[in-house]
């Protein structure tokens, strides 16, 4: 399957330019620049003319309407019908407006069919729309399916179309699968008062016919939701996990386009109306809506951005239960009829769930009839259940409701899958599946999904062209390197580029490098035996493999894994440590942030989500105190779930105030604790004279800017060995903050807390000794008598951040010290 894609580009609300961005021909795609048909004031007219089956004068009210259809040739002169090549005719005017003839796009365009054509293949043409050019222009209301190149509708021959939509954000990429689950929701509610009739259920037995085959050959799974309500579908969702989760989702019912009332639910089919008709309260933006049925079976409107939520969120799991989530959702809607100022029904919804993360949509542009979307239903899922890209069997569904008629234009694919063009579903030759030794996501992992730094590391390593090439994501003990490498391995990206098998080995305190390698020869040999890297030579394969070392601490244990990895190999490893690879020569390190407030506030969330309210300001406030010291997430979403699990779980609040108190009043005697574990598990590299240098510090307050001028006083060791220390202290997890730049650093108020509340009398007389040290340092250089003396004339002698500090602390360290003196 080749691929042609292009990138639309909006200039104005007329105007825009067609830019090729990825195609097999050659030569340069260039910026064409374009102009709508009529400079685009006739969208409403074109999209009216391809909603309506037979044409009705009532319908076109304008008489420049008219004129303009009668003048293109889409009606006929004598203006009570449509010409009877009206499709073509639209067709034309679509393609001159994306191929202006003659133009370098319309040249490579040629080339991309001619080449597929000459192969065999079928070429995808990929419209790719920018985000927010979608609502400004509105390219994407256009019919694209019809483009015409004056011989012949280029859908209707070796061309596939698709639409993506450029959303911000990594695109979704999920693994195909062997077995395709199949959730089929007919809702069968109808509102006489909507203009919504009551449907049939011949489009439901289509989708039975059509996988038939496949469900009998093991290919595919269907099952029918027993009640089409939202509950219970979520409920469907939540309690289906893992190989018995749905893949796609058909919804067979009725949509609306309208705006909804947020206070008694009334829709209404209008786009600009200001207050509802039933209670006068104000109405918000107008959008798609899906008919789902209420408990007692009549209409409830449930808006796209609230399916699609739901959906996003049903591929998260806190258990051991992994689903990969919903790769496509087929949206039915036969006589759903056409917005009053032109909007396609399912064209907004389309969009609205493809900007919630689910990989394609196919759905019903226009308003499609009952026979047609039965023949489509049933040639669509036959393809399917054959293995067919989804761009295909979208194909041969269109082809099987008739090429003559005015149908087969209506149902539209949207992809938003970066890496999988025509929307392959199934596991073929070509995408085969890895093996894959990969521990299970956590929900609020998955969650927060930290888009840019996990685009950062798919591209290091899909652009690696060394064999044994590292890829170190670096940060101290609780950022999130574990998660995101895992979140990595899963994306299917990675799955497809690694052929040859991607292993986890976690390096434990109490599993050294030597069990690790025996882990790794277990996998790719089923054979648990003690081994050497010489053990591994014959068994690894050439396909490229991926080995990730997740917490490996020094560079011995690196080494040993170097040595053991086959030629294709390359490995991603997370570490605390910058000296881990320092004799490492093919590396490349990432480093790793930590959460910010807003991401930590989201995973604190997520274990409570079944809570509609939330006190944000308490829940702000436990964010700063993990942000403050990050290894401490995991100790307060342990303790959250340990709440959220009891059998009369209490409300958020009172969970979130337990965790915060928990975390304030922690009891330091307690060397068991995990806070202790974990200040602990910081020194496990720090040397007792490091540890001392560590413990000076603790004289100053967390939330003082600490020069390395400053430190090296105290310390007494020059500024290179004070930079390196202080690094080396912050790879550890002990301080809040080191910024190279601005040469200073920042205390853990938590460490601050633990190492004052010390009882032990020569700790207390050692801070003392310190305190006396970095005051008569500045005593004796500058000759002082009182404080006020050095801070008068702080400009004269002194760098910025050193003086800003001492103008902050050193009349308070002076009485201390001067205190403890007499």
């Amino acid at each position: 399957m080749e691929l042609f894609e292009l990138y639309l580009s909006p200039i104005d609300e007329t105007r825009f330019t067609a830019i090729v961005s990825q195609s097999t021909a050659s030569g340069d795609g260039g910026d064409t620049p374009s102009v709508l048909p009529d400079e685009g004031h006739r969208r409403i007219t074109l999209i009216k003319t391809v909603e309506f089956s037979q044409f009705s004068v009532d319908k076109f009210q304008d008489d420049t309407e008219l004129d303009w259809m009668a003048a293109e040739n889409i009606i006929t002169t004598s203006r009570n019908a449509f010409h009877p090549d009206y499709l073509a005719q639209i067709g034309q005017l679509l393609y001159k407006a994306l191929f202006p003839p003659g133009s370098p796009v319309e040249k490579l365009l040629g080339q991309a069919i001619a080449s597929a054509e000459s192969q065999g293949k079928p070429l995808v043409v990929r419209l790719k729309f920018p985000a927010d050019g979608v609502q400004h222009s509105r390219l994407a209301d256009y019919p694209w399916e019809l483009l015409h190149d004056g011989h012949r509708f280029l859908c209707h021959h070796s061309v596939k179309l698709s639409r993506y939509i450029a959303y911000k954000g990594v695109a979704p990429k999920l693994p195909p699968v062997e077995k395709l689950n199949i959730l089929l929701v007919s809702s069968e509610a109808f509102s006489k008062q909507m203009g919504l009739k009551r449907l049939s259920r011949q489009e439901r037995e289509a989708i039975r016919q059509g996988a038939k085959k496949a469900e009998e050959e093991g290919h595919i799974s269907l099952t029918e939701l027993e009640f089409a309500t939202l509950k219970h579908l979520r409920d469907y969702l939540t309690e289906h996990k893992g190989e018995d989760s749905p893949h796609v989702i058909h919804f067979d019912g009725h949509g609306v386009f309208g705006q909804k009332c947020q206070q008694c639910s009334t829709i209404h089919k209008t786009t600009k109306r200001q207050q509802c008709r039933n209670c006068q309260a104000q109405l918000s933006s107008p959008q798609g809506y899906l008919v789902f049925e209420d408990e007692d079976g009549d209409p409830d409107y449930i808006s796209a951005k609230e399916l699609g939520t739901l959906l996003q969120q049903s591929a998260l799991s806190d258990g051991s239960s992994q689903t990969q989530g919903v790769v496509l959702v087929v949206l039915s809607a036969c006589q759903s009829g056409m917005a009053i100022a032109g909007e396609s029904v399912f064209n907004g919804a389309a969009q609205n769930l493809i900007a919630h993360r689910v990989p394609a949509v196919v759905a019903m542009q226009y308003s499609v009839r009952v026979d047609s979307a039965t023949k489509f239903a049933e040639q669509f899922y036959r393809s399917l259940g054959q293995k067919n890209s989804l761009a295909m069997a979208v194909s041969q569904g269109r082809s099987a409701m008739g090429v003559d008629g005015n149908q087969w234009y209506r149902p539209v694919l949207y992809l938003r899958w970066q890496d999988n063009e025509g929307g392959q579903l199934f596991v073929s030759e070509s995408f085969p599946i890895t093996k894959f030794h990969v521990p299970k996501l956590s929900g609020s992992s998955v969650f927060v999904r930290r888009d840019e730094e996990i685009e950062k590391i798919i591209k290091a390593l899909l652009e690696l062209d060394q064999s044994k090439t590292v890829i170190a994501l670096w940060s101290p003990r609780g950022y999130g390197k574990t998660t995101l490498a895992k979140l990595i391995a899963w994306e299917a990206s990675i799955q497809q580029h690694y052929s040859g098998g991607i292993y986890w080995i976690e390096i434990k305190n109490d599993l050294d490098a030597k069990k690790a390698l025996k882990k790794l020869y277990s996998y790719l040999t089923n054979i648990e035996k003690d081994v050497e890297p010489e053990h591994f030579l014959d068994k690894w394969n050439q396909k490229p493999t991926l080995v990730i070392l997740d917490n490996i601490e020094d560079e011995e244990e690196l080494d040993l894994f170097l040595r053991s990895v086959g030629e294709s190999s390359q490995l991603l490893i997370t570490t605390e440590r910058l000296d881990t690879f320092k004799k490492c020569n093919n590396f490349k390190l990432i480093q790793i942030n930590p959460l910010n407030l807003e991401e930590l506030i989201t995973v604190l969330k997520y274990p409570l989500k079944k809570e509609k309210n939330f006190n944000d300001l308490r829940i702000k406030e436990l964010a700063d105190l993990l942000y403050d010291w990050p290894v401490l997430l995991n100790l307060a979403l342990e303790k959250i779930q340990q709440f959220v699990h009891l059998p009369d779980c209490p409300t958020s609040e009172v969970i979130i105030d337990n965790v915060i108190e928990e975390i304030r009043e922690i009891n330091w005697s307690d060397h068991k604790s995990p806070i202790n574990q974990n200040i602990k598990q910081s020194f496990k590299y720090l040397t007792e004279k490091e540890k001392e240098y560590f413990h000076s510090l603790f004289i100053f307050s967390a939330d003082l800017n600490i020069p390395f001028s400053v430190i090296a006083i105290i310390w007494d060791l020059p500024s290179s060995t004070v930079k390196h220390l202080c690094l080396k202290l912050y790879q550890s997890s002990l301080l809040r903050e080191f910024n190279i730049s601005r040469k200073i650093i920042q205390l853990n108020s938590l460490l601050q807390k633990y190492f004052r509340s010390v009882s032990d009398p020569k700790f207390k007389q050692f801070l003392i000794n310190v305190n006396k040290k970095f005051v008569e340092y500045y005593e004796k250089k500058y000759e002082l008598n009182s404080p006020d003396d050095l801070l008068d004339d702080l400009e004269d002698y002194l760098p910025l951040e050193e003086r800003n500090f001492l103008r902050r602390v050193y009349r308070y360290h002076w009485k201390k010290a001067k205190k403890y003196k007499l």
